[in-house]
């Protein structure tokens, strides 16, 4: 329901409560999903060729890069729940300091943590190879910006600030570890 129809989701929803109804909704519903997703990456990615260090292999080929990374690949599809909370919380937590930035939340964490957490739906969308990570993320951040409005009673316009500055920081932070790796890879370059 708050994949198709968030308004009313969000409006009917409690903004208190207790924070294990959401995080348990993370973990027993959206964890498996997430666990999938990771397990479909990695299929995709050993199928077509590509190891977890980045570089291309034959696709049917002997599997000598992709062999020696099962290890790690289990560990990722294990550990992929915990990810998803903590990027629940920590989402949830930037966004209500963006709210708190521009005077918008009239309730608790609580209610921040519950619009992230419910909001994280749109991992079934990232079942679909290319373009489902590219609509679920965005409407992941359409869901944050509707449900911070409806949960803590506020303007979209204020909600839009919280969800969207975190949009800019981390393509801010994104840019930045790649140039410092592009930089990095210079000086090595021009060492050799």
């Amino acid at each position: 329901m708050c994949c198709s129809i968030p308004r009313e989701f969000y409006s009917t929803l409690t903004y208190d409560g207790g924070m294990t109804q959401p995080i348990l909704f993370a973990l027993l519903v959206l964890g498996p999903l997430q666990m999938l997703v990771t397990a479909m990456g990695i299929f995709v990615g050993a199928v077509f060729g590509l190891s977890a260090a980045g570089s291309w292999s034959d696709a049917f080929g002997t599997g000598s890069q992709v062999l020696p990374m099962i290890p790690l690949y289990i560990i990722q599809i294990i550990s992929a729940p915990v990810g998803l909370i903590a990027g629940i919380l920590i989402g949830s937590g930037l966004a209500h300091l963006g709210l708190m930035i521009v005077g918008g939340p009239r309730r608790n964490f609580e209610a921040s943590l519950r619009t992230y957490a419910f909001s994280n739906c749109v991992v079934i969308f990232m079942i679909v190879p290319i373009i489902g990570p590219l609509v679920g993320g965005i409407w992941a951040i359409v869901l944050n910006i509707i449900g911070l409005a409806e949960m803590h009673d506020t303007s979209y316009a204020r909600s839009a600030f919280a969800v969207l500055y975190l949009v800019f920081l981390a393509f801010c932070c994104a840019i930045l570890v790649m140039g410092l790796i592009g930089g990095g890879l210079a000086l090595w370059g021009a060492s050799v």
